[in-house]
């Protein structure tokens, strides 16, 4: 009894008080930083964090998305512009091609456009024509819909390609949206009698899919050997920190016909930089889970400055480890790629634990289960 009586005398009765006055200040400061709190008791925790895990998309990265390299029928292709610049064209070892000679290109372009839910349109009406190569017009075009469809019609009508145009003579039968598990969507759209189904996606998931695959503009058996050269040009890409997607298409009652991927470049936020920065120095460690290939996510992190002689693991490994396991080697990952929803939760909760106070962010639906 004596030792409840002092410990109760000891505290201040205006402690609690001054604690949520406190907390109410530090409130107040941040939201004229543009972050909402909804908790008090958050900013506390906020403070004590010592591991922010981190989506890139959106997040690390700026997510305004430009296709930069094309690849398909064994020719590359160089894409010029920016964001959404309406101005840009086509390259083919640095000199201007016309897409509309290259079937194969036009294809991949079509396929791209249909297999979009996003949208683009132009501010003003063109002032200049588009000439055979590229499009010379000034201006940006404004857009609804995700960053990475958007970039993918931005270069489609940089090669003359219009999706409400292809709608009209192709109207769409069905759409399977993205599914984090699959890393695939697609949508069917009729050709006169028959129907058209055309993929995009992460490259092995769209490469399982096809027996085909084109070489210059002839139709051929996909065999090893395609399938060896298409793995190096996604690595070669994905190691210039390129975001890689591949297309395909199945003509009714055929086999899947592989045309090729595209690169796309994000640059990474310049405040995140320095953000990755001031938490090293808190001894605040920044994991970066996303979505994207294991060589695309290690070059990322290279420029963005939280690889710090750390390793990257993807979703596969991450379930071919126990959690006794994981526990044991989770310091020696910064970079988790080629992950799932459930994966980025698991991950939460081994950091928690290790006993770590962790922080999630993130802007997609994947991201949901960690974050709650």
């Amino acid at each position: 009894m004596t030792g409840i009586t002092i410990a109760i005398a000891a505290i201040p009765e205006g402690l609690p008080a001054t604690v949520t006055i406190a907390l109410a200040l530090a409130v107040s400061r941040m939201m004229k930083h543009g972050a909402l709190v909804n908790r008090l008791h958050s900013v506390e925790t906020l403070g004590c964090a010592s591991v922010i895990c981190s989506d890139k998309t959106g997040t690390i990265m700026e997510n305004r998305m430009t296709v930069t390299h094309i690849s398909t029928g064994g020719e590359s292709f160089a894409v010029t512009g920016t964001g959404l610049q309406i101005a840009g064209g086509f390259q083919q070892n640095g000199v201007a091609v016309n897409p509309t000679a290259k079937s194969v290109l036009r294809e991949l372009l079509i396929c791209g456009t249909l297999c979009s839910i996003a949208e683009i349109h132009m501010e003003q009406p063109a002032k200049s024509q588009r000439n055979r190569s590229c499009r010379t017009d000034s201006g940006s075009w404004t857009a609804t819909g995700d960053p990475t469809e958007v970039a993918i019609l931005v270069a489609a009508e940089k090669g003359g390609i219009s999706r409400e145009r292809l709608l009209r003579q192709h109207p769409v039968q069905s759409i399977e949206p993205f599914d984090s598990e699959t890393c695939r969507m697609s949508v069917t759209v009729a050709n006169g009698s028959e129907n058209i189904t055309y993929w995009k996606g992460a490259a092995d998931q769209i490469l399982s899919l096809c027996h085909f695959t084109y070489t210059g503009e002839k139709i051929v058996p996909l065999t090893v050997s395609h399938q060896k050269e298409i793995q190096s040009q996604m690595l070669n890409y994905s190691d210039q920190a390129l975001r890689v997607l591949a297309f395909a298409k199945q003509e009714q009652n055929g086999d899947g016909i592989f045309l090729g991927l595209v690169g796309m470049l994000d640059p990474p936020r310049a405040a995140a930089k320095a953000a990755i920065r001031t938490c090293a120095k808190a001894h605040i460690r920044t994991i970066m889970i996303t979505g994207d290939h294991k060589n695309t996510a290690v070059a990322i992190a290279k420029q963005a400055g939280l690889l710090r002689g750390k390793k990257a693991m993807t979703g596969d490994e991450l379930d071919a480890h126990t959690d006794t396991q994981l526990d044991a080697c989770l310091d020696e990952y910064t970079v988790f790629a080629r992950v799932n929803p459930a994966n980025k939760q698991r991950l939460i909760k081994a950091y928690r634990r290790k006993g770590e106070i962790v922080a999630m962010t993130g802007d997609g639906v994947n991201d949901a289960p960690a974050l709650k």
